[in-house]
């Protein structure tokens, strides 16, 4: 099940947090996010600066995972992207796994499109394509190369970002569900 919530709804007040969830949080590396982040960003005439919050929101994603384990006793399942798009099979077994359910191969596979649920988020036509026209043009999950992300232009603000975000995602890097030989 999906909240309705808006992305900046909670703010700290976890209060609202709906009830009744298995608590899933999907990382990806700060260094990967917020490079990208600022390239598509600035192909929409938005300014990076202002609208990416402090640790590219990955101090947040933290805060909500202490609250998980610690307030509500969960188990929160980390999956990282770089992981799953690596390894979907490996990952989504594991993680039907823990969640109760039955791995499906068609997890594996989707028709391109559906993507009528990011028009509430999405500025014009721009913002769509720039910050997620890759997934919905999607049918499979894609490997991720590993190389060195170049961050060459990236503002002084960026590179305080991931400087910030860093510690917090590795500690949540650690806690993932790991494919095998990891």
């Amino acid at each position: 099940m999906a909240s309705n919530l808006p992305c900046d709804t909670l703010k700290g007040n976890y209060s609202l947090l709906p009830c009744g969830y298995q608590h899933t949080f999907l990382i990806r590396d700060p260094k990967r996010t917020i490079v990208s982040y600022y390239k598509a960003s600035a192909g929409c005439g938005i300014k990076f600066d202002e609208w990416l919050p402090s640790s590219g929101g990955v101090k947040q994603l933290y805060d909500l995972f202490v609250y998980v384990t610690e307030m509500l006793g969960q188990e929160a399942i980390i999956i990282d992207a770089y992981d799953l798009c690596n390894n979907p099979r490996q990952i989504l077994q594991k993680y039907c796994k823990k969640v109760g359910l039955q791995f499906q191969d068609k997890m594996l596979n989707w028709e391109p499109g559906n993507n009528d649920h990011w028009l509430p988020f999405s500025r014009n036509a721009f913002f769509t394509e720039a910050f997620t026209g890759d997934a919905i043009r999607s049918s499979k999950f894609l490997p991720m190369a590993n190389i060195d992300v170049d961050m060459e232009g990236l503002s002084d603000y960026g590179v305080k970002q991931i400087k910030e975000a860093m510690p917090y995602y590795e500690l949540l890097y650690e806690q993932r569900i790991k494919p095998m030989g990891n």
